[in-house]
């Protein structure tokens, strides 16, 4: 929306209606006193883009989310536990997405019992980025770290055989029945996460 916005070349004229167009009429005063007390109010209401706040996470969840990132942030990633690499492959008008997951178990000090917690460990966004050098970064990091799968966008076909290639697995995959336990490049249908 922001690309269109400040399109110059444009030949059409681009209004900002917030709410204030419709008070009285469209919304009645009392409503709006009440919708802003919503962390969503400025992008909903007042035609304000807030690239850090959506819609599926809640502030205190975000916020309790990196205050257990500080705490785990200098632990070392450990060959015993569980890895996952999800990759979103860019195409020519977008960027590659990589996000390198742990699970991780420490016991609770106050209480004693185990907590299951998924540490970011990395995270990238590679702008036009080749493919084959992805596919070798990615193969370098589990080489690094064996016990490590990835998930992938199965629609970019090209990029995931790419990728299986490098582990040796069959080109002859259908994502819906795909398995970590057959393979190591495991693409899924997009669908599946709707």
């Amino acid at each position: 929306m922001q690309t269109i916005e400040k399109d110059s070349s444009n030949k059409w004229i681009k209004l900002k209606l917030d709410y204030t167009y419709g008070l009285g009429t469209r919304y009645d005063s009392d409503e709006i006193q009440k919708l802003k007390q919503s962390v969503e109010f400025p992008r909903e209401y007042e035609c304000q883009y807030l690239g850090k706040m959506g819609n599926c996470f809640l502030p205190n969840e975000i916020d309790n989310c990196i205050k257990l990132g500080e705490i785990y942030k200098n632990e070392s990633i450990s060959n015993q536990s569980l890895l996952s690499c999800g990759i979103d492959w860019g195409f020519s008008s977008s960027a590659t997405g990589i996000v390198l997951l742990e699970r991780i178990r420490p016991i609770d000090e106050k209480t004693g019992r185990i907590k299951d917690l998924i540490i970011v460990r990395k995270s990238e966004l590679i702008e036009k980025g080749n493919v084959n050098t992805i596919c070798n970064n990615l193969f370098n990091l589990y080489r690094q770290y064996y016990n490590t799968w990835f998930i992938c966008d199965g629609s970019n076909r090209a990029a995931t055989n790419l990728l299986k290639i490098k582990f040796n697995e069959s080109l002859e995959w259908d994502s819906s029945e795909v398995s970590p336990d057959s393979m190591k490049v495991v693409p899924i249908a997009i669908q599946y996460f709707a």
